[in-house]
């Protein structure tokens, strides 16, 4: 752990934190994806009773589906999941 903690060992070498940053963004989700996600949000809302559009339930996980399978990455899946379903909680709770 105090590998990846330090930025600079003995030698000044840095390779362990690039590394590191690396694997995280290319862990980060991309903007397709995020719009994957507010796609996905958008047409679960569009299916609640106020706009009765209740066939887009069906559907509505679509989106978040594709964005999720596109880059297989627990880490990935873990934030558009979870941004998709926090906006949809706060996007529903109107009613």
């Amino acid at each position: 752990m105090q590998d990846v903690v330090s930025v600079n060992d003995e030698s000044g070498d840095t390779r362990r934190t690039t590394h590191l940053r690396e694997r995280v963004r290319a862990s980060a989700p991309t903007l397709a994806e995020w719009m994957l996600a507010a796609a996905a949000c958008g047409l679960l809302v569009a299916a609640f009773p106020d706009f009765d559009w209740w066939p887009l339930a069906w559907v509505g996980f679509v989106p978040l589906i594709v964005g999720v399978v596109r880059r297989a990455r627990v880490l990935t899946a873990f934030w558009l999941g979870w941004a998709a379903g926090a906006a949809f909680f706060y996007a529903s709770c109107y009613w």
